[in-house]
């Protein structure tokens, strides 16, 4: 069995990186902050999960019927995993599979 990502990941881990390098912002990904689970909560923050949502990157593995794109889990997990290295994992989580596409 091959565990190795394939080109097609490796390309959208690419993307989702030089899409966070692009939006490197401290007050996005500040861990000082109380609770980071709540992500959207300042203006940057908004515009920050908006231009997540525009590139398609929220609600990956949902069903379409919920405005989600059905995907591949391995997606959601790479993305939640980029968003973890710059910042705290829960807000990753919240961002990434809890938040409305």
């Amino acid at each position: 069995m091959d565990f190795e990502f394939s080109d097609e990941q490796l390309e959208f881990v690419r993307q989702v990186e030089q899409f966070l390098d692009e939006h490197d912002d401290p007050e996005v990904f500040d861990l000082t902050r109380e609770n980071m689970a709540q992500i959207v909560d300042t203006p940057p923050r908004r515009r920050f999960m908006a231009e997540l949502g525009g590139r398609g990157w929220l609600g990956i593995t949902w069903p379409a019927e919920h405005g989600g794109k059905e995907g591949d889990g391995v997606y959601e997990y790479l993305l939640n995993e980029a968003l973890a290295r710059r910042g705290d994992r829960r807000s990753a989580r919240a961002s990434a599979s809890s938040a409305r596409p």
